[in-house]
């Protein structure tokens, strides 16, 4: 599929490439779509698109970068589970306790 609408790159053409590449495994392509819908070339992204790329780049093992979108984006459960795994993964025991405290009783945090 390509990622243009009658040959212009829109927000939502965007987004929606990068959550099937993300799902199809293809994280590079996935990557590239989420930095251009940040880019803000096609309108203000929401915020979450901030750890949906923190998301691809934790399963690219990018942890650092994976890290420093996650803070960029808001402040929610899935922002903590992010944070959680990649302070697991670079073995920052102090932090990784700081965001496992933060894991609740929902479904998600299951």
């Amino acid at each position: 599929f390509q990622n243009t609408s009658h040959g212009e790159n829109t927000l939502d053409n965007l987004l929606w490439v990068g959550y099937c590449s993300f799902h199809l495994r293809d994280y590079t392509r996935a990557r590239d779509a989420y930095i251009d819908a940040l880019s803000g070339n096609h309108g203000e992204p929401p915020k979450e698109v901030n750890l949906h790329l923190a998301s691809v780049y934790y399963y690219m093992r990018m942890y650092d970068e994976a890290i420093k979108m996650a803070m960029a984006g808001p402040e929610n459960l899935l922002q903590n589970r992010i944070l959680y795994h990649c302070f697991q993964r670079t073995e920052n025991d102090k932090k990784h306790m700081i965001h496992h405290e933060k894991i609740g009783n929902t479904h998600e945090d299951q």
